[in-house]
């Protein structure tokens, strides 16, 4: 197992593992999560909550990981902005880390 690159610096110790190595999982399912680089696009990712880590993939099979951080540093906000469709507005939210630079936008798919 590698540690992630590229995440903020209160994830490094965090392994990249592949999905089928996430066992005992709490949550998961597809998600739709808001690319970084402030366009509007989603993206669809396999994510899977494991005790009090949030786990992101390209999906369900996947080797490699996207992603990962702690939900217990973050706090949750409501995000109805993120979609004109009044009947998926309530399934808009964030996740705000607030020692990282990085919000994730993210809806119920």
């Amino acid at each position: 197992m590698q540690s992630l690159s590229g995440m903020n610096t209160g994830n490094a110790d965090i392994p990249n593992v592949p999905v089928a190595e996430l066992t005992n999982v709490t949550k998961a399912g597809i998600l739709e999560k808001k690319k970084p680089t402030g366009l509007r696009t989603m993206q669809k990712r396999w994510c899977v909550v494991k005790g009090n880590i949030f786990y992101y993939f390209d999906g369900k099979t996947s080797k490699k990981m996207n992603g990962a951080f702690r939900l217990t540093d973050c706090s949750f906000e409501e995000a109805p902005e993120m979609t004109k469709d009044d009947k998926k507005k309530e399934l808009c939210f964030k996740l705000v880390n607030p020692t990282s630079t990085r919000t994730y936008e993210v809806s119920i798919f």
